[in-house]
């Protein structure tokens, strides 16, 4: 036992059930779509329903109710394979200031892992984001020797991200010698590569040396443990400007003129401060890549991305334009050029980068019948692209262009969605009886009885449809729809869905409601009451 606490675990009976850790009673259960999902799933077993349990923490993190975390994350058995999603959320909630409520979290995992050491490792970087390095080295400190190497890269590494490498040194030189005498040389190249990163050469170079000793490869391509180490090596030197060295290995694996290896090279020249070799380089690779090929879209986009970072936007832009083999990578990036023109507040420029995106949208084929499959769904995929149009038509005050455009949308809860945006967008601009006319026309949208495929995201829109009415003030409105909204979702999971599908919608649903700031109407208990007597039943 690596932390010495104990824990009191509430139980409590309540009527029909005995639920295992929710402190929530069927009455209070009434009150809000989340209390509703904690108690039932109070009555499941800790190996069940476990993606939902990390759903329902994760909803209850968004809307601050922090204490009930640990409830949820109780109801999971030890040794899940959802533990990790617990520590996301613990890192998520760190990213978001939320330092106190992250700490008791953790400590409160810690003592779930505790004879769980690849379960602990998970806690090192949230430990140390939150400034206790002490409490990371002691849980270091008790693993065995393996673990305790994986461990203190875990810790050097974060180290290093946080710009602490005074602190990074220090871990690597406590457990030099273990590595030293470790029988794993790809060990040895990890602690290469931290050496390497820290600027210290002699000591890089030593490790990568010892992790070639027994490598067996001589070219061609090595078996998967030796080309692990040799991915490593060839990172060393890279990070220590050695680009010959890494190329001759390269070489040997017929590697060399990849286009993504010389990229990684002329990113390397960047961070150098060698912009004239890093553009010859990238230059270079252009002349190898095709834009019709898909193939190289992946190196393009590299591409695209390191001249957006530069600032070089008309390369960016002419690369981007160029590209014809994949609709997903064009669009996102002719976004981006987008965005920077309207942060730069070039609207000129800005508009003729969304006209020449959304002349392309109209060019995808939506004749072919949806399979029942989003990825070939090129009706979804088309509203999807010119949804993101249209957000930044409103981002831009062109009302009369975005509302066109949101009529255009052939998926109907899109449509929806995106007028909520242009509400939440408009709050200032439009008088409150104009944009109630716009949520009543989604609500519209959401309602109608012809349901396309991937439509099940239905139930998200409407509950934000909800908040939007309370958001503009007409909060009894906005009691109306979500009352509508949950029991729109039971009649449907009756009908054709499953009870995980509730449980998703509802953490959704009890995220927008909270964040509405309205009081539980008599229809909304009614609707909750409805759905636990479903659960109760089987009839889901």
């Amino acid at each position: 036992m690596f932390i010495k606490k104990s824990f009191i675990f509430a139980c409590l009976t309540v009527i029909f059930f005995q639920p295992l850790f929710a402190q929530v009673t069927r009455k209070q259960a009434e009150e809000n779509p989340l209390s509703t999902i904690i108690y039932l799933l109070s009555t499941t077993d800790k190996d069940s329903k476990e993606d939902q349990k990390v759903c329902l923490a994760k909803s209850l993190a968004n809307v601050g109710r922090f204490n009930q975390m640990e409830d949820v994350a109780n109801m999971v058995e030890k040794e899940s394979y959802v533990d990790e999603h617990f520590v996301v959320l613990v890192n998520d909630l760190i990213s978001k200031g939320k330092t106190k409520e992250a700490a008791k979290f953790l400590a409160f995992l810690i003592v779930k892992f505790e004879s769980d050491e690849d379960k602990l490792q998970m806690t090192l970087r949230p430990l140390v984001r939150l400034g206790k390095d002490n409490e990371a080295l002691q849980i270091v400190s008790k693993f065995d020797d393996s673990d305790k190497i994986d461990g203190s890269f875990e810790l050097a590494n974060v180290y290093l991200e946080l710009g602490r490498n005074e602190k990074a040194l220090s871990v690597i030189e406590s457990f030099k010698r273990l590595v030293e005498q470790s029988k794993y040389d790809e060990e040895k190249a990890e602690l290469g590569l931290i050496y390497a990163k820290l600027g210290k050469e002699s000591e890089a170079l030593r490790f990568l040396q010892e992790s070639l000793k027994n490598l067996k490869w001589k070219t061609g391509k090595p078996e998967y443990d030796e080309a692990r180490i040799i991915d490593k090596v060839v990172e060393i030197y890279r990070v220590l400007g050695k680009n010959d060295q890494a190329n001759q290995l390269l070489a040997k694996q017929g590697l060399a003129e990849e286009p993504r290896n010389l990229i990684q090279i002329g990113e390397n020249y960047l961070s150098k401060g060698d912009s004239v070799k890093a553009n010859q380089l990238f230059e270079s690779v252009l002349s190898k890549l095709n834009p019709n090929e898909y193939s190289d879209v992946f190196d393009l986009q590299r591409l695209i991305e390191i001249h957006l970072k530069l600032g070089e936007i008309e390369k960016a832009e002419q690369l981007t334009k160029s590209l014809t083999s994949s609709n997903y990578t064009q669009q996102g990036l002719l976004l981006k050029i987008a965005d920077f023109y309207i942060k730069q507040k070039n609207t000129a420029k800005a508009l003729e980068i969304l006209n020449f995106a959304l002349r392309k949208t109209n060019k995808i084929d939506i004749s072919e019948a949806e399979s029942g499959q989003l990825s070939t769904s090129n009706k979804w995929d088309q509203a999807r692209y010119q949804s993101q149009i249209a957000i930044r038509f409103i981002d831009m005050h062109l009302d009369k262009r975005a509302l066109e455009l949101i009529s255009q949308l052939k998926k109907p809860y899109l449509r929806a969605l995106i007028l909520t945006e242009f509400v939440s967008l408009n709050k200032k601009r439009i008088p409150r009886q104009k944009l109630n006319s716009y949520l009543e026309q989604a609500l519209s949208f959401l309602r109608q009885k012809k349901i396309d495929i991937f439509d099940s995201k239905r139930f998200d829109v409407y509950a934000i449809v909800a908040r939007k009415f309370a958001e503009i003030g007409l909060k009894e409105e906005s009691t109306v729809v979500f009352a509508e909204t949950l029991s729109e979702l039971d009649k449907k999971v009756i009908e054709n869905g499953s009870d995980s599908g509730l449980l998703y919608a509802m953490c959704n649903i009890g995220i927008e409601f909270e964040n509405s700031k309205i009081k539980t109407s008599k229809k909304l208990k009614e609707s909750l009451r409805n759905i636990i007597s479903n659960w109760e039943n089987d009839l889901y």
